[in-house]
């Protein structure tokens, strides 16, 4: 639960992140506030992710974001008392997060991150009217590190990635996918 956020309880850092979406809660007096979904925090400069998600409140600094669009900015770690209703009505714990954005600079390209609804099981209906079994859905991998099973989720996703590359985009993956589900 963003542990490693702990060790900056108190300062002020300078951090990356990729925006997932928008969202909104509701504030003590009852109104509701924008809020924004930033997923694998990063120190700035660092590869090593401190936090896998953070929910900021003041979601106007980063208005007009598109999802995947990576996003740098300051902002103060705080701790907070987070809720635990799925294991009893009194669980509570110490929790860390980011408040108090500011200075956001968006950097471009945005970085793609396939959302769950594409990460779905396959569907076992029959190959699309359009499929020519003489073409080749997909070329073999370019490097013999494809074959490699990973089990770290970032590395997961980058190979998926570089999967869907080589096949010539996710339609065909998906495709394959499909067909190797039969």
């Amino acid at each position: 639960m963003n542990d490693t956020l702990a060790s900056h309880y108190g300062k002020r850092i300078r951090v990356t992140g990729i925006f997932e979406r928008y969202g909104s809660r509701f504030d003590s007096m009852g109104r509701t506030k924008k809020t924004v979904l930033l997923g694998d925090i990063t120190l700035e400069g660092s590869s090593e992710v401190i936090a896998v998600h953070v929910w900021l409140q003041d979601a106007g600094l980063f208005a007009g974001l598109e999802g995947g669009e990576k996003v740098t900015f300051e902002a103060a770690v705080d701790k907070y008392k987070r809720h635990l209703r799925e294991q009893g009505p009194d669980k509570v714990v110490d929790a860390y997060g980011l408040y108090r954005p500011s200075d956001v600079k968006v950097s471009t390209p945005p970085v793609y991150r396939p959302q769950m609804s594409m990460i779905q099981e396959p569907s076992v209906a029959a190959a699309p009217a359009s499929f020519d079994s003489a073409k080749p859905v997909c070329a073999p991998p370019a490097s013999s590190d494809s074959a490699k099973p990973v089990s770290d989720p970032l590395q997961l996703i980058s190979q998926v990635q570089r999967t869907a590359k080589e096949c010539g985009g996710w339609d065909k993956l998906k495709l394959l996918v499909e067909m190797l589900a039969r």
